[in-house]
């Protein structure tokens, strides 16, 4: 019986130190899955991190262009009245040349009849 007891002693010793090896095994096993998933979620901070600074990248870029995009279009609004505003003080300044050139042709029209008057007046006055 002492043979059987010692027999069982010796195979539980192997059975433990088996057990031993394999929780040690799987020990080293849980520490590398650990050490991989670390390093994954430290890579994936990392582009999460650059990601961030790329989006507040672009969106400074886009409110700038934005800002640009509005004076631009209050420059051309600016523009556009001052132009309107310039066709139209043309438009009156077409108008009062017509008339002030209407005018001239009349004073012309009434001098050219002053000097028939005054030549007819003269020529009476000489055949007296």
């Amino acid at each position: 019986m002492l043979g059987k007891l010692e027999e069982s002693e010796r195979q539980l010793m192997e059975i433990s130190t088996s057990e031993d090896d394999r929780v040690e095994e799987l020990c080293k096993i849980s520490k590398d899955q650990d050490r991989a998933w670390q390093s994954e979620l430290e890579a994936v901070q990392k582009q999460h991190s650059m990601d961030s600074a790329a989006l507040v990248s672009t969106m400074n870029k886009i409110q700038k262009l934005k800002v640009q995009l509005e004076k631009v279009y209050e420059s051309e609004s600016t523009q556009m009245k001052h132009a309107e505003s310039a066709h139209a003080e043309i438009q009156n300044m077409k108008i009062e040349l017509t008339e002030t050139l209407s005018l001239v042709e009349k004073l012309k029209s009434e001098l050219t009849d002053c000097r028939e008057s005054e030549a007819r007046g003269l020529e009476l006055v000489s055949k007296t």
